[in-house]
């Protein structure tokens, strides 16, 4: 009961804090392409994806940390090696930041990618210290204080976006200084908030310091890299847009491609919980949950595709200059299911079994998958349209990968599963694009509803466990 109101508590604080990401998000991808231009959205998506990856730039540091102290106490943290972790952390990322500066000085970059490269090397002092204090407030399980983190984030940057608007300022240099003084006071929180350990009066032991970056950095390695490949499996394809067909087509794709992350960030949030529950779970425990939570998550999940037929007709109406970007939701919606299983479900028990080397090599593989593919088809079909079927495609086959590694692991067979959602995930991309309205909405809902029967048993044993925890806080009030 004790771990059941912890959980409870803790889903809250993370899913109130995700769920406004989630609405900024919205305000991101809806309202800003109705406000600027096409080219100034594009680059701003450009800055958006190259940020995602200046976050890897710890290199397994902060990973680390996490893996190695998730579970423990706050006040049972050894406040001198995490002191010294974190000091050493904002010089790595000054460090990261220099070498960065230096890049744009001798790379022959246009005007707008060096505007956009400076803003990167100054997020990248903030980033990492920033991403340091938010595992060590994850790891210990202070979910309140890490989602407050967020919280000020997200309200500072959308605070000045709507004072632009405003002032009628329609630059995305703006939106990025935006993005910059939300991270900045995010940290700033962080700070205070960890003060009592960051702020320990205490020396640096040289020899001892170099000791735990090594230990962080070879446990956190594996965990990177799977994180970081992961990352790149989409990112791939859309360095190649952007370089064969230009900035316009790359923000178009971006458009689709954010349409179809929103769940994420609520996925994600959900996962930040499972991982420390499941470390503590036996192996025999995570055996006999594993099947049910990934049918459970999957009915979710195919229910949620169900979004895009009335999504279409919205942005239709709502931004006719985004055109392209609406045809090609039809093939990557169904990256919302890919990376909503992989983030929640597979990376999660990868994580609390400790097989991040598994989930790298996994990861590494499909990288290296979408490479070759993405190379093949640019100097052979040159085709924009068989480029973004990949992006699903490559996420489908890490998702095989992972549950291999995992059925193999738990020695559980369930291929069926797998190909039943591969199928029901094609013939959603099938009829969506080449049928529209009310025509592909019917197919794919019976189709849906086909798998649904099949998994009728856990259907209805999450009605029952909804209508008992409703009838639970009735009897409360």
């Amino acid at each position: 009961m004790k771990n059941t109101k912890v959980f409870f508590h803790h889903f809250i604080y993370t899913f109130s804090s995700n769920f406004f990401k989630l609405i900024f998000h919205v305000i991101i991808i809806l309202i800003m392409p109705k406000l600027i231009g096409v080219t100034e959205y594009s680059y701003f998506q450009y800055y958006t994806l190259l940020s995602n990856y200046i976050v890897y730039f710890h290199f397994g540091w902060c990973d680390g940390i996490y893996l190695r102290y998730v579970g423990i106490n706050y006040k049972n943290y050894q406040k001198k090696i995490i002191s010294n972790q974190f000091w050493g952390s904002c010089l790595w990322g000054l460090s990261i930041s220099m070498i960065i500066l230096t890049f744009i000085a001798v790379l022959p970059l246009d005007l707008e990618r060096k505007w956009i490269f400076l803003w990167l090397a100054l997020l990248t002092a903030i980033v990492i210290p920033q991403i340091m204090l938010s595992v060590i407030l994850q790891a210990s399980s202070r979910l309140k204080e890490s989602s407050q983190m967020i919280l000020i984030e997200k309200n500072i940057y959308g605070f000045f976006l709507l004072l632009i608007i405003g002032l009628g300022v329609r630059q995305y240099r703006y939106m990025i200084l935006g993005d910059i003084l939300g991270r900045v006071t995010s940290l700033g929180f962080g700070m205070y908030t960890c003060r009592d350990i960051i702020f320990h009066k205490c020396g640096i032991d040289i020899k001892k310091f170099k000791e735990e970056v090594k230990k962080n950095f070879q446990v956190g390695i594996f965990l990177l890299v799977a994180n970081l490949t992961g990352v790149l499996i989409t990112g791939i394809p859309q360095f190649f847009i952007e370089n064969k067909w230009g900035i316009n087509a790359f923000g178009y794709i971006s458009f689709s491609l954010n349409l179809s992350k929103m769940i994420m960030i609520v996925i994600n949030s959900i996962s930040i919980i499972l991982v420390p529950f499941f470390r503590n779970s036996s192996e025999d425990k995570l055996r006999q949950i594993y099947p049910k939570i990934n049918s459970i998550l999957m009915v979710i999940l195919f229910g949620i595709l169900l979004v895009y037929y009335p999504l279409r007709g919205i942005l239709i109406y709502w931004l006719p200059e985004y055109q392209l970007s609406i045809k090609y939701l039809a093939l990557l919606f169904p990256v919302c299911l890919f990376e909503s299983k992989t983030a929640m479900l597979l990376n999660t028990y990868l994580k609390a079994l400790r097989e991040e080397k598994k989930m790298c090599i996994g990861n590494v593989a499909t990288v290296g998958i979408s490479f070759m593919i993405s190379v093949i088809n640019i100097y052979t079909s040159n085709s924009l349209t068989v480029t973004i079927v990949g992006i699903p495609v490559f996420l489908a086959i890490r998702k095989i990968i992972l549950e291999f590694l995992i059925d193999r692991r738990l020695k559980i067979v369930k291929w069926k599963d797998s190909v039943i959602e591969i199928a029901l995930s094609v013939i959603f991309m099938i009829v969506s694009w080449n049928y529209h309205g009310w025509i592909s909405m019917i197919i794919y809902f019976c189709s849906a509803c086909g798998y649904f029967y099949y998994k009728r048993e856990v259907i209805h044993y999450l009605w029952n466990l909804l209508k008992q925890k409703w009838n639970k806080s009735l009897e409360v009030r």
